[in-house]
């Protein structure tokens, strides 16, 4: 954000500069366009152009930008993690939410990817959330069926 502010006004001060006409004055003329982009704003609150003040977090999948309130959630909540940026997408189907990672069947994470899955869709309203956790050949590598009675994410066997 310092940079920025630093670098925009640098350019106001050159094209300002240059705006003058011979008399040293403003020359109306000349119109300068500076557009200065406004700082994004990670799930933790830091700007990205701050350097110390928070990681940005990208969530799930390509995009930086949460594409739904159960994605947004499952990054404000899981975001710090060691085994964040193991996971590549956050969807629901109905009252499923499917999470997809590079994790491997057995890892002991995957069942901490599975109950923050959880945490987030009730969050976001979902009453009896179903999560499976699934690996990049779509296996099942953790899951909660609240249907079924199931109180804590378990790894599949």
């Amino acid at each position: 954000m310092k940079r920025t502010l630093v670098a925009a006004t640098t350019v106001a001060l050159l094209l300002g500069g240059c705006a003058t006409g011979d008399t040293g004055h403003l020359d109306p003329e000349i119109q300068p366009d500076i557009i200065v982009p406004a700082p994004q704003v990670t799930p933790r609150g830091g700007s990205g152009d701050d350097e110390g003040e928070g990681a940005e977090t990208p969530a799930p999948g390509t995009s930086a930008a949460p594409a739904s309130d159960l994605e947004a959630a499952f990054a404000t909540a899981a975001g710090e993690e060691d085994w964040y940026g193991d996971v590549t997408g956050v969807d629901t189907d109905d009252d499923t939410v499917l999470v997809t990672t590079d994790l491997l069947p057995g890892d002991e994470a995957a069942v901490e990817v599975c109950e923050a899955a959880f945490d987030a869709a009730e969050t976001t309203g979902l009453a009896s959330p179903n999560v499976l956790v699934r690996d990049a050949d779509g296996e099942t590598i953790a899951q909660r069926d609240t249907a079924a009675g199931d109180e804590g994410c378990s790894g599949a066997s």
